[in-house]
C-alpha cells in the first residue's frame, strides 16, 4: 500500500479524451502549449486501489489500458476522482475548468451516490431475509422436537 497522487490530464490534440497518471510526488500543474495539461489532482492513501476504482468507474469508456486513456467527458472523469469509496482528498482543480463542467461533475457524483444507496439497500434486504430464514429454521428445529430413533 503506497500513498500518492492521481492526476487527470487532457491534451489539446485529443479532445474528449482524459488520462489518469499516478505519482508519488505532487505533480507539476504547469500547462505547456499543446502538451498534456493536468486538470485535477487527488491524493490517496492506497494508490493502487485508487487506480482500480477509477478504472472500475470508467471501464466502459476505456480506449487504451496501457496509457490509462479514456474517452469520457471531463465532468465524468472529475466525478470519478471525487466519488471513489476510498479516503481521498482532491488537492487541486484547474481554475480554467468552467462552472458548467463543475455542475455536471456534481450531477455525476449525485447519480453515483444514489446508485450506491440503492445497491446498499438491496444488500441489506438480502441480509435481513437471510437472517429471517436462519431464525425460522432454528425455531422450526426446536419446535419439531428431538429426532426419533
Amino acid at each position: 500500500m503506497q500513498a500518492g497522487y492521481l492526476s487527470l490530464e487532457t491534451r489539446d490534440d485529443r479532445p474528449g479524451m482524459v488520462r489518469f497518471c499516478r505519482s508519488i510526488e505532487f505533480p507539476d500543474t504547469e500547462r505547456q502549449g499543446g502538451e498534456a495539461g493536468i486538470r485535477a489532482i487527488a491524493s490517496y492513501k492506497d494508490l493502487d486501489a485508487a487506480e482500480m476504482h477509477v478504472h472500475d468507474h470508467l471501464r466502459h469508456h476505456l480506449v487504451d489500458i496501457d496509457s490509462h486513456l479514456y474517452d469520457v467527458s471531463l465532468a465524468e472523469a472529475l466525478a470519478a476522482l471525487h466519488s471513489l469509496s476510498l479516503t481521498n482528498r482532491v488537492e487541486w482543480i484547474d481554475p480554467s475548468v468552467d462552472s458548467e463542467t463543475l455542475a455536471a461533475m456534481q450531477g455525476y457524483i449525485d447519480k453515483h451516490k444514489a446508485a450506491r444507496r440503492r445497491r446498499d439497500l438491496w444488500i441489506r434486504l438480502v441480509i435481513v431475509i437471510a437472517i429471517a430464514l436462519l431464525v425460522l429454521n432454528l425455531v422450526s428445529s426446536f419446535l419439531s422436537g428431538p429426532a426419533g430413533p
